[in-house]
Parts: C-alpha cells; structure tokens; sequence
C-alpha cells in the first residue's frame, strides 16, 4: 500500500487547513480585543447611602435602599449597622427576575457593626436593591454598593476563556486532526469517564456535604493569601472571625490552587469549586488510564479499569456527600503508586536504566503527601507489607539503593510543606487530643452488606452501624463492578501460576477490604500493641481503607481481564466486561443521584455565609481555646497600657501604646500560631511575644515603652530554606535528563 502522506493533495490541504485556522484566530482574537476594550470603558458604580437616604419601615425592622443602577459585573456591598439580633439581607433585582442577580443574603450577625460580601450581576440585571429585615428594631448608619477591584478582571477572565476554549477546538478540527484520530478511543474514553464522574456537577447548586463548609473556607482562604503575596500560606487569616487557623500549615493547599486562581480572577466560589472537582475526575481518569496502560499493556483494558477506578461509588461518595476534598484527590495520584510499585519491583534489574525513573515516583508520592496525610498513613501499612512479602526483591542491593533515592527525593520535593507541618505538629493542639485511642473506632467501620450492596439508601450522612438503619446511611460500597470481573476470573480461567506477586496482592486486598468493617479486631490490637493500634487507628473511620481496597481490586481487576482474554472466548469477555461497566455505571449513578436529589443544596457564591468557626475536628486549634471568644473580642487591648491607635491589615498590625505600670503587654486578636513576631517601629528593637488570654498574640512591654508596636507573621528562616531546597530539588529532577545527555555527549567529544 503506498504512502499517499506527502501526495500533492495533502501538501495543498494542510497549508489551507493553516491559513483557515490562522485567520479564524485572528477574528476571535479581534473579537477578544473589542470585548475587552467594552470592558474597560464601562463606567463603574459607586453609591454610598447614608442614614437619611435608607428607608426605614416597620419601627425599624426593615430598612432599604432602593433602584441602584447596575451592569453587568461584580459589586461589593458594605453595611454599617448595629443590631441586638441577627438581620437577615436580601439583595434582589429591581423589575427583574431573580436569575439576573446570584447572591449568598448574608446575615447581618449581632456581634458584629458592619457587613462586607458580594453579588454578581448578570447583563440583564439592570437596577437592584437591598432590603434589610429583623425582628427587632435595628440601626443602619451607611451602605454602600461599588463596582468590586476584580470586576473587570472577571469579565475579562470569562472571554479569555471562551477565546482559548474556540481556538483550543479550531487547532483540534484543523490542525491535529490525525494525531486526535489516532488516538480517539483513548480521548473518547477519557472524555466519558470524566463525565460520568462529574454528572453530579451540572446543577445550579451543590450538595451541602459533610465537610463543605471547611474546604470552601480553605479555597476563600487561599485565594486571599494569594491576592496579599503569600505563597505557600501557614496560617489563613479568614478563619476564626480573622484570628486566623493554622489549616494551610497542617493540610497541604497545592491542588487546590485552581479553585483559589479562579476565585481571584473573581469567579464564584461554587464554580471555581465544581471546576476544581472537574479538573480532579480528569486528572484521576488520565492517570488511572495511563497507569494501568502501562502496567497492563492493553489500551482498552485500561480504560474499562480506568472507568471502575475512576467512578467508584466511594469514590463519588467522598466527592458529592462527604466533600472529602483531601480524601478524593489524593485518589488522582494512588494509581501512580502502582507504577511506582511495577518500576522497584519488576523493571529489569539488569538493566542500566533501573533505577533512574525518579522524577514520577518522587513528585507522585510528593503530590499524596501534600493533599491528604491520612492517606499516606494507609498506603505506609501496605507499602511495607508489600514489601515484607517480596522481601527477596526487596532486599537486592540496587532495589534498597532505588528505595532509598525515591524516598530522599520525595523528602526533598515535600521538605517545604514538611518542615512547616512538623513544627505546628508539636504545638499543643487539639490534635493531640484526637490522636488519643478511642475504644468506639471500630464501630465506624462498614457491614458485609454494605460494602457489596448494589444500591444504598436515600441516606446522606454517617453514624454507627450498631445503632441505625441501612437505609439512614450514606452509601459505602466497594464496588461491584470489580466483583464481576474477578469472581468471573476465578470461575473461567482453571490454570494461573501463582507468583508471590499474586499472594502479596491477594492478602493486602483482604486485609484493606476487612480492614473498613466493623468485624477488624482493632481494639484488641491495641489492647496488645498499643502503638500499633494507634497507628492504624488514626485514620479516624475505619471504612477510609475502602481508598486502598479499591487501588488493590483496579489491580487485580486489570490481571483479571487479561487471564479472562487468555481463557475465555472473545464473547464471554465483552460480555463480562460489558455487565462490569454497566454494574458500575449503575452504582455510579445511584449515588450521584442520591445527593443530587437529597432534598438538600447550597450555593455558595462569595464565601460570606459560611461559618468561620466550623472547624470539623477543631484539630488544628490550641487546646483550651473559646472559640466563642472569637466573635466578640476583635480589638486589640492592653494591661498596664495605653493603646492609642491601631492600624490593622488581615493579621498584621501597628498599635501604638504606652506603658502605665509594670508588666505590661498588648494583646492582638490572632492565635498565636509559631512565626509571628512583634518589633518596635521608631527602633527595630525585637519585642518578646507569648500566648495570652485564649492563646492571643501578646507582646512583653519593656519598661517605660511608648511607640508603635508591629505585628507580623513571617515564615522562620528554616522554612524559606526547605521551599528553596524544595524548588531546587523538583527543577534537578525535570532537568537531570538533559544535563545526562550533555554530559554524555560532551564525554564523547573529548573521547
């Protein structure tokens, strides 16, 4: 057959596929430019309603401003009030309906005196107006509505977006046509997988799951660390009615960087977190797909473990009912361990090419610590069991040393959010407390019934097996999908040469599956091996091993086809494999669709209405603390002192205070969480600072002081050389290719 590539015919086609894509680039980008250009010469609203100009109804329950002239955008409204009782706000659309306007209504708190969030007005919003209710009688000095700082920006963002978005499909239809065809099945597939997983996204609300409230905190926090140059973040100052929570110290914020660019670009918060849970079932089905492509050698046998990998009901369970964001997301990255696994244990040790794969294993295992520790305490126990079983492999002299480097390179990768998390780590915290062997653990844990249910309940929430009903229950299955394909295996395939391979995977498969139910001896383990017990019990809830149990059976499942292909006829397989996929897609589906018809939503547009004081476990929060205090005591204040001026930014300060008496002090309304230090503005002298009441920050007066007092948080010096170290590390190993192959050549050369 001859090669008709370079024929006459297709030099003439590809230059008018060029000049077609070039040209209808350069429209779009003339649109992108006109659309811009409208932007930026819209005027811009600024209204500042004062006391006399607000109307006040009903004995002073219910204030309002009316018929404030707006365009498309976002606008910031500020309320200057004083209440004895919460005041529920309304911002609605002035001869309109009420889609044109998306608005969170924050309540106006009784312990506060003033109000900030946002709305966002859509182009057929034309005037709005803010209406103010209570029960009792209530004040309101002033209310103002601008255009917010990031407005334009957020236009701006949303036809950069739509402009990459058409250009993206022009070069896909005109230029890498073949190269897509090529490998349609696999973008095919991978674009179905992502789907399916994210069916569950495309309402106009999300599911108020379990931890919610704390993960959107952290992406609103993150967003405002990045808009005041503070990256990488320790403590975020939003929580805690700005004492700030040491959450960005404990809990690593990379992945979660999409969310927070979004936010800042001023995108909702609810969309920037649906496209950050998109971004992860992509990222998951990519991985898995490659992962398993390479461990099995068999394109569409990989996407099928892909599809059960990615779509597994628990695994949705922690997307769209727990809101398990470290949990779900650290899934992207577990398959990835597999080829870790393939790459120390079956790469050919002869081969002067073992060992050397670092960049994948490093960054991967990198990448886990960083989102979820939990997770990397499960994967430590069978890792090591693993690598218990194999010991013959495991104690070769290249292996020990390959072991050894991916271990130093992934310290080295981690060390700037490592150092930082042991440091906090040894605060006195709550997390001390929750570490603490709890004899009720083991009641967590899941029934039989559960795991291999097809369909759960209508339950949303968790509580003990012991004491509820099935059907009040969130859904725990394990996935039946898997079941299929490997009870089908043991029945159809009669001759499998049973490797330690096939042992080791077996029993941590078994052991991670038994290890989520309420039937794991965990109290006895820890009657006798305390440490022990305590290790495999800080997990919290014995059914998070269903992670591991599902990486195992994605495994097993992947050797299961290929024994079935080698075993069964070519029929019974797509049957096999067909009733596999549908058993998921169902399962899937059943518990997307039991959180998208709770009866339950949220929308969380500006991050105004959630509880910064919902802390979950309160882990990261000093022991003994009055979280209650939080809401009342926002002033800096002093002993033996006089403040006579206070300038605050996020958890920055300057007070300026003079001594009265002996031992004085003056305290910020910020925990005192390690990196915080106080100097003196007119010398530089360093001040000494300590815990004070409910663990404020609290700055040692020296005698006869009278200045300004400055408060900042600043990373300790060790933590800026592990970031450095850190970066440092990661560009070596991106790098270390090339600076191999220059240094080959240039040996040859001189050769």
């Amino acid at each position: 057959m001859s090669d008709n590539t370079f024929s006459p015919r297709n030099r003439a086609k590809m230059p008018r596929n060029r000049i077609v894509f070039y040209a209808l680039c350069i429209l779009a980008t003339l649109a992108l430019i006109a659309g811009v250009i409208s932007v930026l010469v819209s005027g811009k609203v600024g209204v500042v309603y004062n006391r006399g100009d607000i109307i006040v109804e009903d004995e002073g329950r219910k204030w309002t401003i009316h018929d404030v002239d707006v365009t498309p955008g976002i606008y910031q409204i500020d309320i200057d009030y004083h209440s004895s009782a919460d005041v529920l706000t309304e911002v609605k659309v002035r001869d309109g309906s009420w889609r044109d306007l998306l608005t969170d209504d924050p309540a106006l708190h009784s312990f506060q005196t003033s109000r900030s969030f946002k709305v966002w007005a859509k182009s057929t919003c034309r005037k709005l107006y803010v209406e103010m209710n209570s029960d009792e009688a209530f004040e309101v000095n002033e209310v103002s509505v601008v255009t917010a700082a990031n407005s334009n920006v957020y236009r701006i963002s949303q036809m950069v977006f739509v402009y990459l978005l058409v250009v993206g499909i022009l070069a896909a239809f005109l230029l890498f046509r073949e190269i897509i065809r090529a490998n349609s099945r696999a973008v095919i597939g991978i674009a179905v997988i992502t789907l399916i997983s994210s069916v569950g996204l495309f309402v106009t609300y999300i599911f108020p799951g379990h931890d919610i409230n704390f993960h959107l905190l952290r992406v609103d926090g993150l967003a405002d660390a990045l808009s005041a140059g503070n990256f990488p973040d320790r403590v975020q100052t939003n929580w805690c009615y700005d004492w700030g929570y040491s959450v960005s110290a404990m809990y690593g914020d990379t992945t979660l960087l999409i969310a927070s660019v979004l936010r800042l670009l001023g995108f909702p918060l609810v969309t920037s977190y649906k496209v950050f849970i998109f971004a992860v079932n992509l990222g998951t089905a990519i991985i898995s797909y490659k992962v398993f492509e390479k461990i099995g050698g068999s394109r569409s046998t990989a996407m099928v473990v892909a599809f059960l990998y990615t779509c597994a009901p628990y695994r949705l369970c922690c997307i769209y009912l727990r809101a398990a964001v470290g949990e779900f997301t650290a899934m992207t990255f577990l398959p990835l361990v597999l080829l870790i696994i393939k790459y120390i244990y079956y790469d050919d040790i002869a081969s002067e090419d073992y060992g050397k794969k670092l960049l994948i294993p490093a960054l991967s295992l990198s990448m886990i610590i960083q989102t979820h520790i939990l997770t990397c305490v499960m994967l430590s126990i069978f890792v090591v069991l693993f690598a218990v079983i194999q010991f013959r492999r495991t104690f070769r002299r290249k292996t020990l040393i390959y072991i050894g480097k991916i271990i130093l390179f992934t310290t080295l990768i981690s060390l700037w959010f490592v150092i930082p998390l042991l440091r906090f780590y040894h605060e006195p915290m709550e997390l001390q407390n929750n570490m603490e062997w709890k004899y009720d653990f083991p009641y967590y844990g899941v029934t039989f019934s559960e795991l291999f249910a097809q369909r759960a309940g209508s339950g949303t929430y968790f509580n003990f097996a012991f004491n509820t009903s099935l059907a009040d229950r969130m859904p725990l299955m394990l996935g039946n999908g898997f079941l299929v394909l490997i009870v089908a295996a043991l029945f159809f395939v009669k001759k499998v040469k049973v490797t330690v391979t096939h042992i080791a995977i077996g029993i941590l498969a078994v052991l991670a599956v038994f290890m989520t139910t309420i039937y794991f001896p965990y109290n006895q383990i820890h009657s006798v091996f305390a440490g022990l017990g305590k290790f495999i019990g800080s997990v919290n809830i014995p059914y998070r091993y269903i992670t591991i149990a599902i990486v195992f059976l994605s495994i097993i499942s992947l050797f299961a086809i290929r024994k079935l292909r080698e075993s069964a006829g070519k029929t019974i397989v797509y049957i096999l494999v067909a009733a596999s996929v549908l058993v998921c897609f169902d399962q899937s589906m059943s518990v997307i669709y039991t959180a998208v018809y709770s009866g339950s939503a949220s929308n969380y547009y500006d991050g105004a209405n959630l509880d910064p004081n919902n802390l979950i476990g309160y882990e990261y929060l000093y022991d003994r603390n009055d979280l209650e205090v939080t809401t009342t005591d926002n002033i800096p204040n002093a002993e033996n002192a006089v403040i006579t001026a206070v300038y605050r930014d996020r958890n920055s300060f300057d007070i300026t205070v003079s001594q009265t008496g002996n031992d004085a002090y003056v305290e910020a309304p910020v925990f005192a969480y390690p990196g915080y230090t106080a100097t003196s503005k007119d010398t530089g002298e360093k001040l000494e600072i300590v815990h004070g009441s409910n663990n404020k920050v609290r700055v040692n007066l020296e005698q006869g002081f009278a200045g300004t007092v400055q408060i900042r948080y600043k990373d300790l010096p060790i933590w800026n050389i592990a970031e450095a170290v850190s970066v440092l590390t990661l560009a070596f190993l991106i790098l270390r290719p090339y600076i191999i192959q220059f240094i080959t050549k240039k040996k040859k050369v001189n050769t």
